[in-house]
């Protein structure tokens, strides 16, 4: 959503682009109901040049994705990640305007990690390895083996389950 937000071209383009990523009314999460009524102030924010369009620098994202959970340099960093950045300017509008929330959000930075669709979008953008599981999430995240097939079952006949179970050769309703 972020690339085609950065193309809109007037706060009715942003707004349209807002109502076709939404759920239905009776099920918008509270980003959703904060963004739609705001179309305009969310396009004024992401014309204006404090909004990074530009490529961040790799000593950032270095930052945001490989530091400690509860390094604020971390936090810092991730804080400048574009979607972090609409969030930070949004979280107060209608309210307040976008500057004065996202310089309020920038003075204490949000404590949440990156999110992991976010971190593998990064990391892939800028050529960064894949951290295991537990590092990329922070807590272990059981990841599904690959299922053995059912033929390949130790069998009782041998050591290390290499053949597979021999078939009945008796009545198979038995």
């Amino acid at each position: 959503m972020e690339d085609r937000l950065c193309r809109a071209r007037s706060a009715e383009e942003v707004g349209a682009i807002l109502e076709a990523v939404s759920e239905e009314p009776d099920f918008r999460r509270d980003w959703q109901k904060r963004l739609l009524p705001n179309p305009a102030a969310l396009f004024d924010f992401i014309s204006d040049e404090r909004f990074r369009k530009t490529k961040l620098p790799m000593a950032t994202v270095k930052d945001a994705l490989t530091l400690p959970m509860d390094d604020d340099r971390r936090r810092r960093a991730a804080n400048q990640f574009p979607a972090r950045q609409i969030a930070n300017a949004m979280a107060g509008v209608p309210d307040i305007g976008w500057r004065r929330s996202l310089d309020r959000c920038s003075v204490k930075p949000s404590e949440a990690s990156v999110v992991i669709n976010t971190d593998l979008h990064y990391r892939e953008l800028y050529g960064l390895p894949l951290p295991d599981a537990r590092k990329l999430t922070g807590a272990y995240s059981p990841v599904p083996k690959p299922l053995q097939p059912v033929l390949a079952r130790p069998n009782s006949e041998t050591k290390d389950g290499s053949e597979t179970q021999r078939k009945h050769s008796g009545n198979d309703n038995s």
